[in-house]
């Protein structure tokens, strides 16, 4: 049952984080920079979470080598932010994105190296599948000019953000209440680009209502919820699992993309989210699927 709860978790996560074109498009239109809505983002999901752990009475206490071990993670988290923007400056988005999503592969090696793991040929099969799901969805084929500056910063983010992931689940920080990490996971993030704001030229303030209603939920949706369900699916499934599923995020992006922005649904499209599908049954069913040939090659014999 822990199990099955993690992979929905996971799920949750990956599925509300594809949700974040869909409200900072209208925000970068109408004239927010990147790092301004980045922070924003952060600064309305800490005000949010804040609120509801007061009204709560949810005490934030943490030992000094948990928030110490969380805010290494953070760093990793907000560098793999950083780094994915300035990829984009260098290499095709689809390319970048590719790449990225490399950190499944990369979650699984530190797993099963460092902290002995159990791999199995369905994890295997399930990561090659995610893997080349998000590169057919991502137009990898694509074209457009590669460069080296642009592939080390988009490599940068499947080291950090496989850390994280790990970290999550192997550091002191995991012994850490899972809403008051994503407190503090919102709090650093905040503080992170505002940081990169003010060295940007400062913070520029929400526009209007409609603005500030496509900004809030960005904070409740794909922030708090996706991050806090990601804590939740280490937490229950583990780092592997939950690196995997996270490759439903394109499909959910895709397909909110065409639904509500006007986006075109290619055939690399479709492909892909196949891919992906299969990726996820396999992680789902792998135990079934092994012990259904198991049985038959026992009857064989």
């Amino acid at each position: 049952m822990k199990r099955y709860l993690g992979i929905i978790f996971a799920m949750i996560s990956a599925s509300t984080f594809g949700l974040i074109p869909i409200f900072s498009i209208p925000a970068l239109q109408a004239g927010l920079s990147v790092n301004n809505v980045l922070f924003w983002r952060f600064c309305l999901a800490t005000i949010f979470l804040g609120t509801f752990l007061l009204v709560r009475k949810h005490s934030i206490k943490v030992k000094k080598d948990e928030f110490l071990s969380l805010a290494g993670l953070i760093s990793l988290s907000g560098t793999t932010a950083f780094c994915l923007m300035k990829s984009y400056m260098y290499i095709p988005s689809g390319v970048a994105t590719t790449i990225h999503f490399l950190y499944p592969v990369l979650v699984t090696l530190l797993m099963v190296v460092f902290f002995k793991e159990k791999f199995t040929p369905w994890f295997g099969l399930a990561v090659v599948l995610a893997v080349s799901g998000v590169a057919s969805i991502s137009g990898l084929s694509s074209g457009g000019d590669i460069n080296m500056a642009g592939i080390g910063f988009a490599l940068m983010t499947v080291l950090t953000y496989a850390l994280y992931i790990v970290g999550i689940n192997k550091t002191k920080a995991s012994r850490m209440n899972s809403l008051t990490m994503t407190f503090y996971v919102m709090v650093m993030l905040m503080t992170f680009f505002f940081t990169l704001s003010m060295i940007d030229g400062g913070i520029t303030m929400i526009p209007n209502a409609k603005i500030f209603g496509d900004i809030s939920l960005l904070a409740l949706l794909p922030t708090l919820l996706s991050n806090f369900t990601l804590i939740l699916a280490i937490k229950n499934v583990g780092s592997t699992t939950t690196a995997i599923m996270g490759c439903v995020e394109p499909v959910t992006a895709v397909l909110l993309g065409v639904m509500f922005l006007g986006e075109p649904l290619h055939v690399h499209h479709l492909i892909g989210i196949g891919l992906i599908i299969a990726s996820v049954s396999f992680v789902i069913l792998g135990d079934k699927i092994a012990a259904l040939f198991g049985a038959l090659n026992h009857s064989k014999n």
